[in-house]
């Protein structure tokens, strides 16, 4: 792979040189995606615009997979010029904040940066590391800011866990057309795993009730009916944030 790099070394110069007469923007977007790893063989760590990124030790899942993962890397040794990194480096994405970079194709990794890896590492070992919940919602009739979302208060949150501590029904045993519904997401604290599979639903013929959308492991998809105060006190909540 050395030889190859030194062969081509005359021709990114020159490459360098268009770059920059067609703009600086172009070699400035291939430097704000290119990452390089500790040493050749070395893929414990990352360093990645100034800030250092450790090996979770794990793969990536869907859970890992959210919204905000849209930014694409290039993580390379530290020999290889940046632009060549989008022709030879590993591909992976990063979320907005960049807390994580999550590998795929030769390498299935996800990092964690520095100030969070120790929260990040402790909520891998968890049984149940959703600590967090919101709902997703568009702001007023779509005003062009795109999804919101609001986090829970531990009022809320208390109430989505005590209606989802009840047995569900099964798709099958209820009528399942239904009007306004809001999508919650169950997140860890550092936002390294979410769980988007359940959504508040409102029965058009009255009720409402929590939905548990994940057809994969559960079959047919679930419903926690609240009841009493906990429906009105769901329904109150669906109404300030519509999704």
């Amino acid at each position: 792979m050395k030889k190859t790099i030194k062969r081509l070394a005359a021709v990114l110069v020159l490459l360098s040189l268009v770059l920059c007469l067609a703009g600086c923007g172009a070699l400035d977007k291939k430097r704000e995606e290119h990452g390089v790893f500790a040493g050749e063989t070395d893929h414990s760590t990352i360093t990645f615009r100034g800030e250092t990124y450790r090996s979770l030790g794990i793969e990536g899942s869907e859970h890992m997979f959210y919204k905000d993962y849209s930014s694409r890397v290039y993580i390379t040794t530290p020999d290889v010029p940046v632009l060549l990194a989008s022709s030879v480096g590993q591909y992976g994405m990063t979320d907005l904040e960049t807390k994580f970079i999550l590998l795929y194709r030769e390498i299935n990794a996800v990092y964690a940066r520095e100030d969070i890896y120790e929260a990040a590492l402790a909520e891998t070992q968890m049984e149940d590391p959703y600590t967090c919940i919101r709902i997703q919602y568009l702001d007023g009739e779509n005003s062009g800011k795109g999804w919101q979302y609001h986090t829970l208060d531990d009022e809320e949150e208390a109430l989505v866990r005590r209606i989802l501590a009840e047995k569900p029904l099964k798709e099958g045993d209820i009528k399942v057309y239904y009007g306004k519904s809001g999508t919650l997401l169950f997140e860890s604290e550092t936002g390294l795993y979410t769980d988007n599979s359940y959504e508040i639903v409102e029965f058009p013929e009255g009720g409402i009730a929590i939905r548990d959308c994940n057809y994969y492991d559960n079959g047919d998809a679930e419903y926690y009916i609240a009841k009493g105060e906990d429906a009105e006190q769901l329904a109150a909540l669906l109404k300030k944030y519509p999704g």
